[in-house]
């Protein structure tokens, strides 16, 4: 069985939630551990006695370790911070977490320009080492359409083929006219 989604309530009450400690966090906790701290989400229990706060930290993980346990520190003092921002009959336990979807983020926007960088230098190496689309040598001007789609074959000093071109040049329009008239 699949449970339900939060109440309307819940997901207000965690915006509130997200809102004060957003503000209370860096404004007005003195610890010199919390610093480059930034609150990303706050998932509270359906019942909202417990509140997981998601935190996202600057630094490596030593630091990360250290404002969590300043955080746990001080988690009284922010629980009446919060009971001054947000009024509620029961302030909800705190429970910091760190976030680690912005971390794999940037570890993903990494690994995409590793692999769109890699792919534009092996091409560049191969067609150096094949003597082809050298500035004054004569290129392949004919490039093809591949199975995938995109555009293959050299286009000598130019260095880029327009594929749609390319397939209207042949008489194949992008949408399946042959170009002809009937």
């Amino acid at each position: 069985m699949e449970r339900p989604g939060p109440s309307r309530r819940a997901e207000k009450i965690a915006r509130e939630l997200q809102r004060a400690l957003s503000a209370i966090i860096p404004y007005e906790l003195t610890d010199p551990r919390i610093k480059n701290v930034t609150v990303t989400r706050v998932d509270p229990a359906p019942d909202l006695k417990r509140a997981k706060v998601f935190i996202s930290v600057l630094g490596d993980d030593k630091e990360r370790r250290r404002v969590i346990w300043g955080l746990i520190h001080a988690k009284r003092h922010i629980q009446a911070g919060l009971k001054k921002h947000v009024l509620l009959r029961y302030m909800p336990d705190l429970e910091f977490v760190y976030d680690e979807s912005i971390a794999g983020s940037i570890r993903m926007v990494k690994l995409v320009e590793s692999l769109v960088k890699k792919p534009a230098a092996e091409g560049e190496e191969a067609a150096a080492a094949d003597g082809v689309a050298g500035a004054g040598g004569e290129g392949k001007a004919d490039a093809g359409v591949d199975a995938k789609g995109g555009a293959e074959g050299n286009a000598g000093a130019a260095g880029k083929v327009d594929a749609a071109a390319q397939v209207d040049a042949e008489g194949g329009g992008a949408d399946g006219e042959t170009g002809e008239e009937e």
